[in-house]
């Protein structure tokens, strides 16, 4: 699973599984939390190796919505509470994708 609500402490990651992204085109990420992170969205040929990584900053109290082109077959997500403090609301969601960028565009507006 990539996805999580689980409080981080200051310093302490949440890593997802790799997820197969055969049939998708994209994977639409959304993270909600009071504190400051790191966002890395790994990419994987066999599920196991990491062989491309994104990384992204996320700011505290910020809706964050990002959708990003599979560009392997295995991905999963990253998040590392680097604020100095202990988070206190946190929600981070991807989902793969496959429709149109118009689509994803007229869900965010």
């Amino acid at each position: 699973n990539n996805s999580s609500t689980t409080l981080l402490n200051n310093n302490s990651s949440f890593t997802g599984v790799y997820t197969e992204t055969t049939g998708f085109n994209s994977i639409l990420i959304t993270v909600l939390s009071d504190q400051n992170g790191g966002i890395q969205l790994v990419f994987s040929d066999d599920g196991t190796t990491s062989s491309f990584v994104y990384n992204y900053t996320y700011y505290a109290n910020q809706q964050y919505i990002n959708k990003v082109e599979t560009i392997k077959k295995y991905y999963k997500i990253i998040f590392t509470n680097n604020s100095g403090v202990n988070q206190t609301s946190f929600s981070l969601n991807l989902r793969l994708w496959f429709p149109p960028w118009d689509l994803f565009q007229s869900i965010v507006s």
